[in-house]
């Protein structure tokens, strides 16, 4: 005979605090570990995720490599702005990912990096845009999470460990930090759940895709 307590559980409208309160569209990760965490199980198709990273290098790309290849077979850009270094062409296409469809941006200041980003995620034109931003207000992550579901895109922006305590709307906020094998991986905020506890990811070579300044000259760097 079952339990009151096991009648009311059963009920629709009881709400566990290990289930989603929300479902979303979603990109599988590629790593299983992460997709149990996510909401739809994969990252949102739509809406602005915020990445803490101390410093670049902790496997911050390494995430989103198989969204990249998954993007290949779309016909829209891939917008990459204000990155630390040059993403390495040679390396990106060895790895399934379409370089004619990767845009670079480097605006001049903050100002136009808002207005280029806003242009991009709304355009409709991109489906999926990476961001390196030094700050960010409330009132401008709220504009682009704004912008994001107007153009149905995914706005990935990297930001550093000082941001992860900002009340941002922003659909999803992850932190990552690299190991002595492996990266931590903690979420932050997560629509419709709790954060998580910290948990590990092997994700290979953190500089995947990346080519550091002094290296610039060996790049191949168009055109794409």
């Amino acid at each position: 005979m079952k339990s009151d307590l096991s009648e009311l559980l059963e009920r629709h409208d009881v709400w566990r605090a290990n289930q989603w309160q929300t479902q979303q569209d979603s990109y599988p990760t590629g790593f299983s570990e992460l997709d149990k965490q996510l909401a739809g199980g994969g990252w949102p198709q739509v809406g602005v995720c915020q990445m803490i990273c101390e410093q670049p290098g902790q496997g911050e790309l390494q995430l989103f490599m198989p969204l990249l290849r998954h993007m290949a077979s779309l016909s829209q850009w891939v917008v990459w702005l204000s990155p630390p270094a040059i993403p390495y062409a040679p390396s990106l296409a060895g790895s399934g990912v379409d370089l004619a469809q990767q845009l670079l941006l480097e605006p001049e200041d903050h100002k136009q990096a808002l207005w280029a980003l806003e242009q991009s995620v709304s355009s409709g034109a991109c489906r999926l845009v990476f961001a390196w931003l030094t700050q960010l207000s409330v009132a401008q992550a709220r504009r682009l999470q704004l912008a994001a579901e107007k153009g149905q895109c995914l706005l990935v922006l990297f930001s550093s460990g000082t941001s992860e305590h900002d009340n941002h709307p922003v659909q999803l906020k992850i932190a990552i930090k690299r190991l002595l094998q492996g990266s931590e991986i903690r979420i932050v905020k997560r629509r419709g759940g709790w954060p998580s506890a910290a948990f590990r990811l092997e994700l290979g070579d953190s500089q995947w895709g990346m080519v550091k300044p002094e290296q610039q000259g060996q790049v191949i760097q168009g055109p794409w």
